[in-house]
């Protein structure tokens, strides 16, 4: 049986991860080349009600996203390229779920993680810095 998202991040967080751990969620079938405007319009939706359901289901569990793309916001992170995106910070980490399609040839994909303290995400050079109080 494959554990609920939510259960599989709670044991993450208290294994307190070095590394970045990224879940498969919902995965669409590969679009060919040449599909139709309107057939993506109706994947993404598809998929964006997933990500919705994702993103419910983490809320439930940890409370209010730190961060949720569902309102205009200028502060979103520019650490996780994503169609939509949400993050909590939990236990000097970040939880997130995201829906992604990273080209017009490639599934949409909804997935969640958490990243590490050794995380590649939160490199050096990000703008992102955990202290332990989060």
């Amino acid at each position: 049986m494959i554990e609920a998202p939510h259960v599989m991040l709670e044991k993450l967080l208290a294994a307190k991860p070095e590394t970045d751990h990224e879940m498969t969620y919902a995965i669409s079938e590969p679009l060919g080349k040449g599909s139709e405007v309107r057939q993506l319009a109706s994947i993404e939706a598809q998929y964006t009600l997933k990500y919705l359901d994702l993103k419910r289901e983490l809320t439930t569990a940890l409370g209010s996203p730190s961060f949720d793309d569902s309102e205009p916001n200028d502060q979103a992170p520019t650490w996780y390229p994503a169609l939509r995106f949400s993050y909590w910070r939990q236990k000097g980490h970040f939880v997130y779920a995201a829906l992604r399609h990273d080209s017009t040839e490639l599934p949409f994909i909804v997935v969640y993680g958490i990243t590490g303290t050794n995380s590649d995400l939160l490199s050096e050079s990000s703008t992102v810095h955990l202290s332990d109080n989060d």
